[in-house]
């Protein structure tokens, strides 16, 4: 299990396969020698929920414990380009790939491209309805924050004007 104080080198090192996970939470690269707390730091990604996603991707590890301190806005913004990722690249790539491996002229091949057009597009509505879902949460998550500062400190009339734009 990866720790904040862990090199994000070693991170890469151990699985390239981060390096998606990386430009997905929109973390350049270029960080030399520095832990991944640092990097999160300095990249304004949760380093809780970065290494959350990173420890159940890489190694299947899942600490429902810390479930209540995962950033909703960093958590969705992975989720969004990790669905980009996969629309707007894998997907395509993948078809590519097929059909040129196949015989246009063979009834089967038709077949295949048919199962996989269906297959990409039920992807694809699957991602787009999420996407509606990650804008509620989104929503939500700041509607919550709003509440806990009016709470918090409410004669402050920033706050009032927070809450009427986003509760409203």
């Amino acid at each position: 299990m990866y720790e904040p104080e862990d090199k994000m080198i070693v991170l890469i090192r151990d699985n390239y396969n981060i390096l998606q996970s990386l430009g997905s939470f929109g973390i350049s690269l270029g960080f030399g020698d520095k832990t991944v707390s640092e990097v999160c730091q300095e990249q304004n990604v949760d380093t809780r929920t970065f290494l959350a996603v990173v420890n159940l991707t890489i190694n299947g590890h899942r600490d429902s414990s810390q479930a209540e301190h995962l950033s909703v806005p960093t958590l969705l913004h992975y989720l969004k380009a990790s669905h980009s990722y996969y629309l707007d690249f894998q997907l395509p790539f993948i078809r590519k790939e097929l059909k040129d491996a196949l015989d246009e002229k063979d009834n089967l091949a038709h077949l295949i491209m048919k199962l996989y057009d269906e297959y990409a597009r039920a992807i694809t509505n699957h991602m787009r309805l999420e996407e509606r879902l990650f804008s509620l949460m989104l929503r939500v998550s700041l509607r919550e924050t709003v509440q806990t500062i009016m709470i918090l400190k409410p004669s402050q009339s920033i706050i009032h004007r927070l809450t009427r734009s986003f509760v409203s």
